[in-house]
């Protein structure tokens, strides 16, 4: 900030103080409103422009230095790792916590009978993928494809990750309204293939056994048998 630009800055801010001390003895009148309206719009350009010409200098001396294994590098490196880091969390006494039987039960591997049972409880004409086989096909033809499944779903537990072939899906716009014109009148939806839709159904089946033990009992949504509605019944 040059020096003319200061004492404008401290001009500002000494008329401020003085309409604030006004302030609290009796109402500004309209003039005075304009001019402290006028004080803090300086003030906020002043500062902006000082920030801005701080992230340029930042900009010039990262060109000339950044590559450098400088001081200047080192702190910069060190300075971002504090911010992204995370030195700790406070967590409560009372957490709720899983059994180690529970949290054996949600990591098991996946059984034949769950994988079967998991399929044939899904609509016969959901998921329809790019591959365009649906589970009325998969059910209908589920001896040839068992044992398929059985090998990508334990593929799967190892890795933590499925064939791009078998995870491809289709993105489209489905409309909220009856005569959409703009994209905020669509909602986008991800159309899935059967595998996905097995994995995530069988994580799902999984987690519904345990979910209620460590979410609070103030919960109202989002639970199977609990409506979002309640809470404020509850405070009518």
């Amino acid at each position: 900030m040059v020096a003319k630009d200061k004492e404008d800055w401290l001009r500002d801010m000494e008329e401020l103080e003085k309409l604030d001390v006004l302030s609290d003895i009796r109402d500004l009148n309209e003039e005075e409103l304009w001019i402290k309206e006028e004080c803090l719009k300086n003030i906020r350009e002043r500062e902006f422009l000082a920030a801005m010409d701080l992230k340029q200098k930042t900009r010039c001396r990262w060109a000339v230095e950044g590559d450098e294994n400088s001081t200047f590098f080192h702190r910069l490196i060190n300075n971002r790792k504090k911010k992204k880091g995370i030195p700790g969390l406070s967590i409560g006494d009372n957490i709720k916590r899983l059994s180690v039987e529970e949290v054996n039960a949600i990591s098991k591997r996946f059984s034949a009978k769950e994988i079967k049972d998991t399929v044939f409880e899904c609509g016969a004409d959901k998921a329809p993928g790019p591959d365009g086989f649906n589970f009325n096909f998969l059910k209908h033809f589920w001896k040839f494809f068992e044992e398929d499944f059985r090998d990508i779903l334990a593929h799967f537990h190892e890795t933590g990750s499925i064939d791009r072939g078998c995870s491809t899906s289709f993105i489209t716009l489905v409309p909220k309204v009856n005569d959409p014109i703009h994209l905020k009148d669509y909602r986008s939806i991800n159309l899935i293939g059967v595998i996905s839709k097995v994995i995530s159904k069988i994580l799902a089946n999984r987690f519904k056994k345990v979910i209620g033990k460590v979410v609070s009992e103030s919960q109202s949504a989002f639970l199977r048998d609990r409506y979002i509605l309640d809470s404020p019944l509850i405070l009518s």
